[in-house]
């Protein structure tokens, strides 16, 4: 079964559903979906399955992350190193050795890069210390005049996108040289 079902490849003249995902198991739950960005000549697609993960909940000036300072990532090679993996080599099925060795891996992952409430300061700290407020809704504003041109697809918006991009990777590169 297709899991995407939205153009991919948008142009003037055409929109074309080029990049795909596939999957074979419709019971697992996902969410699905095309990207609207600039990043390349193709919308970038995505495909987030249901693991059934217990996130913590968290409040509205907070994001939900995992940790994973230097500290968790010696966690996991430690743990990883002292894991026994004899299990994948004496299975009988590929698949159920598959299936155990995820388990193994995501139980060890879950330890060591647990979920975590970060606040809006603290997520800003973490952010391009040179991205300010006014060069932010520039960034959003040039988002929405590139969503405008693919509703659209006149050659007027185009050109005001082109522009006002342009502009903004110049405004982006002096700040980060400053």
């Amino acid at each position: 079964m297709p899991l995407i079902t939205k153009p991919t490849h948008i142009t003037q003249h055409s929109a074309t559903l080029i990049d795909n995902i596939f999957a074979n198991n419709t019971l697992v739950h996902s969410k699905n979906g095309v990207i609207v960005t600039d990043i390349s000549n193709h919308l970038p697609i995505f495909s987030i399955l249901s693991y059934g993960c217990d996130r913590p909940p968290n409040d509205k000036r907070s994001f939900v992350m995992r940790d994973t300072s230097t500290r968790q990532i010696d966690e996991l090679n430690i743990a990883l190193r002292g894991t026994d993996l004899h299990f994948v080599i004496e299975a009988k099925d590929a698949n159920t050795a598959y299936d155990v060795l995820i388990e193994k891996y995501k139980g060890i992952f879950d330890t060591c890069f647990p979920f975590k409430n970060v606040k809006g300061k603290e997520f800003a700290k973490m952010a391009k210390p040179w991205i300010s407020r006014g060069l932010l809704k520039s960034v959003n504003k040039k988002n929405k005049l590139y969503q405008q041109y693919l509703h659209s697809r006149t050659s007027n918006n185009l050109k005001i996108y082109k522009t006002y991009r342009n502009k903004l990777t110049r405004l982006l590169r002096l700040a980060i040289k400053q």
